[in-house]
């Protein structure tokens, strides 16, 4: 699934960067648009695993809180 989001991220990567000729002396554009992309990119990773991990350790947490009721 994370590897499916990667490639979508990068081809939006791709498709962000067409729309700039290749001999475009408009650097700030380019790198500007590589920053906004990355940090896109960064915020839905760190949703993502801030999510997951939320769920693990309740999960882990009703685990252990049965595994020590029981003995």
């Amino acid at each position: 699934m994370l590897v499916l989001i990667g490639l979508v991220l990068v081809d939006g990567l791709k498709h962000a960067l067409e729309g700039f000729h290749a001999k475009s002396t408009d650097e700030q554009a380019v790198r500007g648009t590589i920053l906004l992309w990355i940090g896109v990119t960064a915020f839905a990773a760190k949703a993502l695993w801030d999510d997951l991990s939320d769920k693990f350790a309740a999960r882990l947490q009703g685990w252990l809180e049965r595994s020590t009721n029981e003995g």
